[in-house]
């Protein structure tokens, strides 16, 4: 776990460096020697110009924002960026959780996988890297399909204690609040990755807005319906379907043209 901490310090912080490297240039199988050369002083935070572009079509202003980032081993060249990307461009992330689907045990029951882990304290470096490390020790995700929907509400409750839960549809729903608190949740999610737990969207009440990592990734079909259901976005580097201002059922992402099914699915 020891590089894991250096890779997270080099990325989270201003570095000084030598060279500039653009991660777009880097082999996967070079990562972990070029991040090496950045913790040790040698090289410059890279920039992962995907996840840059991403951004600046979702953050806007001093929003209270809510990051829910899938930290399973097929992401970990995406997340350490994105968490860079708050850093220097936004002065911080107000409320962030990590999810691993599970914390490495088998699948349960849906809605009860668990293995989401919170920074408490996200304008403390110490604190992500700690996190960051213990989601990372618990599990790698196992299983192709991910948690996101319950690592979504779970964290949404976790950061907000004290506001009100109500029960509807048979389970515990987040009821949002009208000022304060949140104001946005952003889903980092591994569009190669199928969603498990759709059938517990129901008890997201915020717009949610998804950045599609991986531009080749087939499964925005399920990121595509949390967008609609929340009244969010799907956001890729070259592509965004917009759900902010109307429930559209034709939608074209990533060169693709979907149509909502009547049960749900963008085909």
């Amino acid at each position: 776990m020891k590089n894991l901490k250096l890779i997270l310090i080099a990325l989270l912080i201003n570095s000084v460096a030598v060279a500039q490297i653009v991660w777009d240039d880097i082999s996967s199988s070079d990562k972990a020697s070029t991040f090496y050369g950045i913790a040790t002083g040698k090289d410059k935070v890279p920039e992962n110009t995907e996840i840059n572009n991403i951004f600046e079509k979702v953050i806007s202003g001093n929003e209270k924002i809510l990051l829910v980032a899938d930290w399973t081993g097929s992401m970990y060249s995406y997340t350490p960026a994105v968490l860079n990307y708050f850093r220097i461009h936004s002065g911080g992330i107000k409320y962030l959780a990590l999810f691993n689907d599970g914390d490495g045990k088998p699948d349960g029951k849906i809605g009860e996988s668990y293995g989401v882990h919170y920074v408490n304290n996200p304008s403390n470096l110490s604190s992500i890297i700690k996190v960051a490390d213990e989601t990372k020790k618990a599990g790698g995700g196992g299983d192709g399909p991910e948690n996101d929907v319950e690592a979504i509400w779970r964290s949404i409750k976790h950061f907000s204690s004290g506001t009100k839960w109500e029960s509807r549809y048979g389970g515990e729903i987040f009821v949002k609040k009208k000022s304060g608190g949140i104001t946005k949740i952003v889903l980092v999610a591994d569009g190669s990755s199928q969603v498990k737990d759709m059938s517990e969207l129901h008890k997201v009440k915020y717009p949610v807005h998804v950045i599609f990592c991986k531009k080749s990734g087939s499964y925005a079909s399920d990121y595509l319906e949390i967008a609609y259901q929340t009244g969010g976005t799907v956001v890729s580097e070259s592509s965004i379907a917009d759900f902010t201002s109307s429930k559209k059922t034709t939608v074209t992402f990533n060169d693709k043209t979907y149509k909502r099914s009547s049960g749900g699915k963008w085909l």
